[in-house]
């Protein structure tokens, strides 16, 4: 007998629903247990009470954290889980989490048990045990991301002080921001002290011949006359916080240099590395944080639901005559939706099929502007070659996983097939084969 249940998490304490094909015309069945190993045991033995554990499917929402060791127990006793992204909920029912429960459960019974087609982003997806190299790059990459932010944080308020204290000094240096802007600006964080500085002390935090004596001495001209604040009050706590922001940059940097080290490594070192390295677009960073995002590809049953889980799946209203339009809708993983984006606009910049592949569809998809003399539309053409480039990184995974399944005990792994430029080419000549046929 099959059993369903929904789960709704919190940080404490979490309400699962029960519902199986004998009971279909009776509320689902509920449990409140704690987030501990006796509520999770409790768990355990209430879905055992009702049907064996290999036989139980679990639907939780993507509530962060929370979820990580209910999932990482209900692997470990063999239960299979489905993850949905968080809904938006009808204002007019009063929220609580026994509603909740219910509801992922009667989701999850309609769509696994009745087979009803699943609404647009109420789609389940699986949630297999992912490799232990998923495991480690999951946190560091999610370390590496949040450590991005944050320089990227540092960098615009360094920017906004300069423009403040000395906008001139950007004449000069052109990023204010630079290892050697930032060491005269940490040495003369005034106009005032550039201004009276003598020119062996600026000669001496210079990098080989840059800045030129000539620009020294505009630099010093440009201090003199600078539009800059003056106030003395405003002045300390700018200078203050850019002090402090310094220290911090450069902090974050040797992090980020230390997190890029660890994540190529593991990269370099696992099987799907090797695959979506030798795609166009994609490099060290961006593989780790795919193959962290994903944990194992079999946890999607076809491309399509891999593009919806990057939010790369469009959606197109027509109405015949009046409407035809197509645009991608909010929702999927936000990490992945830029990477693929960022992976696209890098494939199309360079000599790649994807280039191709896009200049040959601009005049075909695109309106042209003879004023501006640009093609217009061309965005549309990005979101194209984007559920292009998941197909193939979906290919090439599934491909791999489906060769290590069929290996026998003892049997050693064949070198994985990475990405072909030429093959590619072929493909897009008209001499396609699958994958599968190939093998």
């Amino acid at each position: 007998m099959k059993l369903y249940v929904g789960i709704d998490i919190s940080k404490t304490s979490c309400v699962a629903a029960f519902l199986s094909h004998e009971n279909t015309t009776k509320r689902p069945a509920l449990l409140h247990f704690a987030q501990s190993r006796s509520g999770f045991e409790a768990l355990s033995a209430r879905m055992r009470s009702l049907a064996p554990l290999a036989e139980c499917t679990v639907l939780v929402e993507h509530t962060g954290h929370y979820a990580h060791p209910l999932l990482q127990f209900l692997h470990e006793q063999g239960v299979a889980c489905s993850m949905l992204h968080v809904q938006e909920r009808d204002r007019r029912k009063q929220k609580s989490d026994r509603r909740d429960a219910q509801a992922l459960c009667r989701l999850l019974y309609n769509q696994q048990a009745l087979g009803v087609e699943a609404e647009a982003g109420s789609r389940l997806y699986p949630l297999l045990a992912p490799a232990p190299h998923a495991l480690r790059l999951s946190a560091l990459t999610h370390h590496y991301e949040d450590v991005t932010v944050g320089i990227v944080a540092r960098l615009n308020r360094l920017t906004a002080i300069c423009d403040e204290v000395f906008p001139e000094f950007t004449r000069i240096f052109k990023d204010p921001n630079l290892l050697i802007a930032l060491a005269y600006r940490e040495h003369f964080p005034t106009p005032a002290l550039l201004a009276c500085a003598t020119i062996d002390d600026l000669r001496a935090l210079r990098r080989r011949s840059f800045p030129s004596e000539k620009q020294l001495v505009e630099l010093q001209r440009l201090a003199r006359e600078s539009i800059g604040v003056k106030n003395a009050d405003r002045l300390d706590g700018l200078l203050l916080e850019q002090q402090h922001l310094i220290a911090e940059l450069r902090l974050l940097q040797s992090e980020r240099a230390d997190l890029e080290v660890k994540i190529t490594a593991i990269v370099e070192g696992c099987r799907e590395g090797q695959i979506l390295t030798s795609i166009p677009g994609i490099g060290m960073i961006q593989a780790g944080i795919l193959i962290a995002a994903i944990g194992t590809i079999a946890n999607f049953r076809r491309a399509a639901d891999l593009k919806s889980y990057c939010g790369w799946a469009p959606r197109e209203v027509q109405t015949g005559t009046t409407s035809d339009s197509r645009y991608l809708p909010r929702g999927g993983n936000g990490s992945l939706r830029r990477l693929f984006y960022l992976a696209t606009m890098t494939a199309i910049g360079h000599d790649t099929e994807f280039r191709a592949l896009y200049q040959r569809l601009l005049p075909l998809k695109c309106s042209y502007d003879a004023r501006t003399k640009r093609y217009r539309g061309a965005k549309k053409l990005i979101g194209r070659i984007a559920g292009q480039l998941i197909t193939l990184v979906y290919a090439l995974l599934q491909h791999d996983h489906e060769v290590l399944a069929a290996l026998k005990e003892g049997e050693e792994a064949p070198t994985p097939v990475l990405y072909d430029r030429e093959i590619h080419r072929r493909h897009r000549s008209g001499h396609y084969i699958p994958l599968k046929h190939a093998r």
